[in-house]
């Protein structure tokens, strides 16, 4: 197993796994090391600091990104949502066990494509772009509606997979336009998602959909209380205790 895999490997099974913002830009960032170390191999031609141009541009696309993401991650910090804030809840041992049993199907199932479907290319080559694709999905699935990191390393996880199939396709070195285009996407796509991280942010607590989500399904409190009086029923809204007796 190359070094290029087992960064893929452990990359692609946090980005599954890993809950806080910061982890989860972390085990982007690994699993992009590994993407480039791939199109290295895949391209070994030096010509930048004794890399190919391709695994050059990955390593520079991928450094933009992440100053990018880890520069919104500390400053979304000292913002504060609109809506009430609700206690995290702890995660039990059957999340760690989903979490696992997710993960090692993940994995699998990475392995069983890349042998039905080789392509003409390196088996290890194939075994990381199902894993970094198949991560990818995982993570948009599993908690990319609740959750802005998980939503945008999955994104940039999905448009490096495709890179790297590109570029594993490739007959002969990519043009610098190519190269060019897919870095630009990526960034591009860092900076919206850092955008609406921002936006979530200042309007939701922790920077997730959660609220959104447990307000539809009736777990947070609301500020309308029922008052019932006499015969008729009035929906009203709470007011604070009037300092003054009312007259009988």
């Amino acid at each position: 197993m190359s070094v290029a895999l087992v960064l893929i490997a452990i990359g692609s099974a946090a980005l599954v796994a890993a809950r806080p913002a910061r982890f989860v830009v972390a085990a982007l960032m690994v699993q992009w090391l590994g993407v480039a170390w791939a199109v290295g191999e895949l391209l070994p031609t030096p010509s930048v600091f004794g890399l190919g141009g391709a695994a050059a541009a990955e390593l520079v696309t991928a450094l933009v990104c992440g100053a990018v993401l880890g520069l919104t991650v500390r400053s979304v910090r000292g913002l504060r949502g609109r809506a009430r804030a609700q206690t995290p809840v702890a995660p039990g041992i059957y999340d760690y066990l989903w979490t696992g049993a997710v993960v090692l199907a993940g994995g699998i199932t990475g392995l069983g494509l890349a042998a039905l479907y080789p392509l003409g290319v390196g088996q290890q080559y194939m075994i990381g772009f199902y894993w970094v694709v198949l991560s990818s999905v995982l993570a948009l699935v599993l908690d990319g509606s609740r959750n802005i990191a998980k939503l945008s390393a999955g994104l940039l996880a999905l448009l490096n997979g495709l890179a790297l199939l590109l570029y594993a396709l490739s007959l002969t070195p990519p043009d610098p336009v190519s190269v060019g285009l897919l870095a630009l996407s990526r960034i591009g796509v860092t900076v919206v998602a850092t955008y609406a991280w921002v936006v979530l942010k200042s309007a939701y607590p922790g920077g997730t959909l959660s609220t959104l989500f447990d307000r539809r399904d009736g777990r947070v409190d609301t500020d309308t209380a029922l008052v019932v009086a006499g015969p008729t029923s009035y929906l009203v809204e709470p007011q604070a205790p009037a300092n003054v007796a009312s007259d009988e």
